[in-house]
């Protein structure tokens, strides 16, 4: 007989960059399939981003046209967990980018006691390019070198100031166990040999059958990497256009326009650049690395997955400078920020 709780809230809080966007798929495809064995995934968009929004006050995009969530989206949620007298699963990456007077409110939103926390770990090495690719999807200007500069080096960076606290894991377990006893957090490093492990992990904290909650990874739209002309590409058009355009015609000509169709439809070639880390950054993220996994191991939480993937040393290059663009990706920008969908 299962020891879960019979009424356990099990809150995904991320990180940005370590498959959230996938989990969140399944799982609210799985709704059907969830309810008829106790458990909700509350509302009916794929992740609860506008209540996590709500309740840490904090607005999304830029300018004045920033978007901002209402008190209501968050108090809908704590009603629907209230509601439901059996288990329940909430996701939003940016939940765990809170402050602690924040995670109080959220816990006690929830249920109190009836949280238990779900972290997904990524290796900084791995984290870096990524996440200069989404800040690239949010009208970021600089260059991957010059960022990684600026967050990398000494002092506060100028660029993207919170990576920090999407990015130092022990930090935010920190945070979390201020309020939630260690032995009710979950943290799970990701594991490229076993894809499934995330989704495990899910399913056995709310006590359900490991293949409810399944994920089409050859199918269904795509999230890969941008390859470097394609970062080129979408850095030159912020530094044109993202300030004059404003953040609902980026947001939904370029964010969720040109970008996506790029990423869900273009094939680049084999041969065409990525985005390369040089080593000197891969160096001192290995290091930084190193000194998380420790803080994580003595924190106490439920630590899950391979804890030498955050040791592994790895090779850098310098980035490629980018002074041309393929044909097929420039038709392809300017046709779908003008409005084209394939």
């Amino acid at each position: 007989m299962s020891n879960v709780p019979s009424d356990r809230v099990l809150l995904h809080v991320g990180v940005h960059k370590t498959g959230s966007t996938a989990l969140q798929a399944a799982l609210a495809d799985a709704r059907p399939e969830l309810k008829p064995l106790g458990v909700i995934y509350p509302g009916s968009a794929k992740a609860h981003h506008n209540a996590a929004w709500a309740v840490a006050e904090r607005t999304f995009g830029f300018g004045d046209q920033a978007q901002i969530p209402q008190p209501r989206q968050w108090r809908r949620l704590c009603r629907s967990i209230r509601r439901h007298r059996g288990r329940a699963i909430v996701s939003s990456e940016f939940f765990g980018q809170m402050k602690s007077k924040n995670i109080e409110k959220v816990v006690e939103g929830l249920g109190g006691t009836r949280v238990h926390v779900l972290i997904v770990i990524r290796p900084l090495t791995e984290l870096l390019p990524s996440s200069w690719q989404q800040y690239l999807k949010g009208g970021l200007k600089v260059g991957y070198g010059e960022w990684l500069q600026a967050i990398l080096g000494p002092g506060r960076s100028p660029y993207t100031p919170g990576f920090w606290s999407r990015a130092n894991f022990s930090r935010i377990i920190r945070q979390w166990t201020s309020v939630v006893p260690p032995e009710r957090i979950t943290a799970v490093i990701l594991d490229p040999d076993d894809r499934q492990l995330v989704d495990r992990t899910v399913a056995e904290l709310v006590d359900i059958p490991a293949g409810v909650i399944t994920r089409n990874y050859e199918g269904g739209p795509s999230n890969r990497s941008l390859t470097a002309p394609e970062a080129e590409l979408l850095r030159q058009i912020n530094l044109l256009a993202a300030d004059s355009i404003g953040w609902k015609a980026y947001s939904g000509n370029i964010r969720r326009g040109a970008v996506r169709i790029i990423v869900e439809n273009r094939q680049p070639p084999a041969d065409e650049p990525r985005i390369h880390t040089p080593q000197w950054a891969l160096d001192e993220a290995l290091k930084r690395q190193e000194k998380d996994l420790n803080r994580l191991q003595r924190s106490g939480v439920d630590l899950r997955g391979p804890t030498e993937r955050m040791l592994e040393a790895r090779t850098g290059a310098d980035p490629v400078e980018i002074t041309e663009f393929p044909a097929d990706l420039a038709a392809m920008g300017v046709a779908s920020a003008a409005g084209w969908r394939p």
